[in-house]
């Protein structure tokens, strides 16, 4: 019987499952609602239904991975849900590799077909240079993959949203109530209903709601010009952060959704909009990730 070991991405709203086989194929996949209290029960049920030998537990989780000598663990950003590498590994009696899921998004970059890829500026084959992505989804995140094939986990999604233009600073200002803005704090999915709502007084409950809007209303079509120039002012700022000459490649839920509504032109506004680095950030490719479960085929890589 072959062994497989069970792979798992796990967001702040929903969790994905499904085995990889040792050539890093993927099978069995399946998609809930992220638990909000114990992953225990999901992964057992999961793990009787496949009926498979398992050699391994590998799971991406939204959040940043605490790692101490022997030990290993996750608390969700976005969800009040803890996990515990030994914890798991002694119910499951198997080994387990916890790791960001946007590091597991990283990890898929070398194996994604220019189909799965749509381009922001300069349409070329992705170069073997240092690498971000960013996952535009419950919350946002960013990893990076070095020229070297090493990947970052960060936080970069809890750095401070930064402001360059007046219509970017008034936002702030309106904003100024809550506690902190972060990058989080309006580039997420419940961030983009907030901008909108700065905008044009509207609240929304549901990001595909804005598809009609902005076809009916000039305020909320600005309003998502704008946001896509501030979105590619702030990627723009990590790809200099980061050295990412190789590109940006945006991921997410909230990034595949919004389809024609992430303004690419404005996009690439704010994007390169640096006194200093503008022609070089112009040279940058920038894709959005189209496939649709990036995040498994990385872990599905790092299992094999």
């Amino acid at each position: 019987m072959n062994a497989y070991r069970m792979i798992v991405d796990l967001g702040g709203t929903t969790v994905r499952l499904a085995l990889a086989a040792s050539d890093g194929s993927l099978s069995a996949l399946e998609r809930h609602a992220s638990p909000r209290q114990d992953l225990l029960p999901l992964l057992r049920s999961y793990r009787e239904r496949q009926g498979e030998t398992l050699s391994g537990l590998t799971i991406g989780a939204a959040g940043r991975i605490r790692r101490l000598p022997g030990r290993a663990s996750v608390t969700l950003t976005n969800l009040a849900l803890t996990l515990s590498r030994e914890e798991l590994s002694a119910a499951l009696g198997l080994p387990v590799l916890l790791l960001n899921d946007l590091a597991a998004v990283a990890a898929a970059l070398p194996l994604l077909p220019s189909s799965d890829l749509e381009a922001f500026g300069p349409d070329r084959q992705p170069g073997q240079g240092t690498r971000v992505v960013v996952g535009l989804g419950t919350g946002f995140g960013v990893a990076v993959l070095t020229a070297d094939g090493a990947i970052l986990e960060t936080e970069a999604g809890h750095a401070d949203l930064p402001a360059a233009t007046v219509e970017e600073r008034a936002c702030l200002t309106r904003l100024s109530p809550l506690k902190a803005v972060s990058i989080e704090t309006l580039f997420s999915g419940p961030g983009l209903l907030r901008h909108h709502a700065l905008h044009t007084g509207e609240h929304l409950d549901d990001p595909g709601l804005l598809h009609e809007r902005v076809r009916s209303d000039p305020r909320s079509a600005k309003a998502m010009r704008q946001y896509s120039r501030w979105l590619g002012r702030v990627c723009g700022n990590l790809v200099l952060s980061f050295g990412a000459w190789g590109g940006l490649y945006l991921a997410g839920g909230v990034s595949r959704r919004l389809g024609p509504l992430l303004d690419g032109n404005c996009f690439r506004e704010g994007f390169e909009d640096k006194p200093h680095f503008g022609p070089e950030l112009a040279a940058v490719p920038v894709w959005r990730i189209r496939a649709e479960e990036p995040a498994l085929l990385g872990l599905a890589r790092l299992a094999a």
